[in-house]
């Protein structure tokens, strides 16, 4: 063997342990970045950010005065229905001077004030209950615009690093060409593996801007991706029961829907029944004094209130209907979102047993043979493709995972509690990483 092509070999060797090490660098810096680790005062503060930001949601301001509308409904709706009527009349009949006076009003026979007062209850508990139902929609939407921009950066760091690895091992194998160690189509697989790297740290880097966008629009200023603590993944899924399924804000929204037109149903009966009249006077009249007692009652002879009850009542239990249809597609949704949440926790934790982090060792040790000549290009694409899969698969299961329960928190209603509890935060609670 003649006297360069030996320097040239520890050439290439020390060249390759530079490469390396720059690489393991690369991984390092970028792993620094894109994951930090939060600490218990990040972890802390992350729900009271979470509420804060959606606190400013114009929508969820609309609704809360809603709630205050219909809190003031409510007071009004208890106010007395009808106010007395002062009657008055003086007349001059010879010497005799006659004057009357008296009081007279309507009379709640039919006890309309206290249906009407049913119904802006009802109205009340329908706003309260579509504010609870918001702020848990808006909740999981920012909740999932923050861990889908958690993913991308991740994606993006792992496609960057492979960029680079790429780049590296490009330089390596055009340094070999020139030596002519290997052939012109080693060069190309190489640039292959390159543009296949590249095109996917180029979908990553468009799914940051997008997650960027996602949390501007619901009110995340100046890009910031807060982390999310682990607390929020830890608890595994628990299928509800009948009664809790009830108590979910989508199934107070029907309830008090079907509450709400019942009550007017009721009002719209008795409003159309009529309203008698009382009234009470006092006077003179040619000398003498006078008292009187008026009662009237309308005669509705001309009105017919049947098609207008009818209406009512229809509307009513086109209400209790949907109702019932919402109680169905809950549970429905409920039992989807346990069955999903669970079959991917366990195999992302199965997952988690069977790599312990062996595939970021393993592509130090691919560029690592094939650097000293034991892996053929043709070997290496093949492995190195094997590799990226299973790192593609891997945040794959993680996304699964993570979207999955937190459909399941958001059906469940629990990410309000969830996030509500954290103030007091445990200490030492880390980010998710």
């Amino acid at each position: 063997m003649s006297t360069d092509s030996v320097n040239y070999r520890i050439k290439r060797k020390t060249m390759q342990k530079r490469v390396t090490t720059a690489a393991r660098v690369v991984a390092a810096c970028a792993f620094m970045i894109v994951y930090p680790s939060a600490s218990a005062n990040e972890s802390a503060d992350w729900a009271s950010m979470t509420f804060s930001t959606i606190n400013g949601n114009p929508q969820l301001q609309a609704q809360q005065r809603a709630v205050s509308a219909n809190r003031y409904g409510r007071k009004a709706a208890s106010r007395p229905l009808f106010n007395p009527e002062l009657q008055t009349s003086v007349e001059r009949e010879g010497v005799e001077t006659n004057y009357q006076i008296g009081l007279s009003s309507q009379i709640d026979w039919w006890d309309v004030k206290q249906t009407r007062t049913d119904v802006a209850e009802a109205q009340f508990s329908l706003a309260e209950a579509e504010l609870s139902a918001l702020t848990n929609q808006l909740l999981a939407r920012l909740v999932d615009a923050q861990l889908n921009g958690y993913l991308a950066r991740k994606a993006l760091a792992l496609a960057s690093e492979q960029v680079s690895r790429d780049y590296a091992m490009l330089s390596l194998s055009e340094r070999q060409l020139a030596a002519g160690e290997i052939a012109q189509t080693d060069v190309a697989i190489a640039k292959a593996i390159l543009a296949d790297s590249l095109v996917w740290e180029g979908e990553a880097s468009f799914a940051v801007l997008q997650a960027e966008q996602t949390l501007e629009q619901l009110g995340v200023r100046g890009m910031v991706f807060p982390a999310i603590p682990d607390a929020v993944w830890q608890d595994e899924p628990a299928l509800l029961q009948g009664s809790d399924i009830m108590a979910l804000p989508q199934s107070q929204v029907a309830r008090f829907s079907w509450l709400v037109a019942k009550q007017q149903a009721a009002n719209e009966r008795q409003g159309n029944k009529p309203v008698p009249v009382i009234g009470l006077g006092a006077g003179k009249q040619a000398g003498e004094g006078l008292v009187s007692l008026n009662v009237s009652v309308p005669l509705q002879w001309r009105n017919d209130f049947s098609d207008a009850n009818a209406a009512a009542n229809e509307q009513a239990l086109s209400a209790e209907l949907m109702f019932k249809n919402t109680l169905q597609a809950q549970k429905s949704a409920v039992s989807l979102a346990y069955r999903n949440a669970l079959q991917h926790r366990q195999r992302f934790q199965r997952w988690q047993q069977l790599s312990a982090g062996q595939l970021d060792q393993q592509f130090s040790v691919l560029q690592s043979r094939y650097a000293q000549g034991d892996l053929s290009m043709a070997d290496y694409q093949n492995q190195i493709t094997q590799l990226r899969q299973g790192k593609r698969a891997a945040l794959a299961l993680e996304t699964a995972f993570k979207e999955s329960h937190l459909t399941w928190l958001q059906v469940t209603a629990t990410l309000p509690s969830l996030l509500t509890a954290m103030p007091a935060h445990k200490p030492g609670a880390e980010g998710t990483r």
